[in-house]
């Protein structure tokens, strides 16, 4: 299953919120971030930005 959310790449926690309508988050999830972080400037700090809490 493929799903779509709407969010600002440079705000993870707005995307984390608006992936649990649609993902279940007790089972793996992969993150593909492709053709992403060349639109991201360095002062918005890439890949810092993509850490989310409780990642590894």
């Amino acid at each position: 299953m493929t799903e779509y959310i709407q969010a600002d790449a440079r705000e993870p926690g707005s995307i984390l919120e608006r992936a649990t309508a649609v993902l279940d988050f007790d089972r793996p999830v992969a993150l593909s971030l492709i053709a992403l972080l060349h639109f991201v400037a360095d002062e918005d700090g890439p890949p810092r930005s993509f850490r989310a809490e409780g990642s590894t």
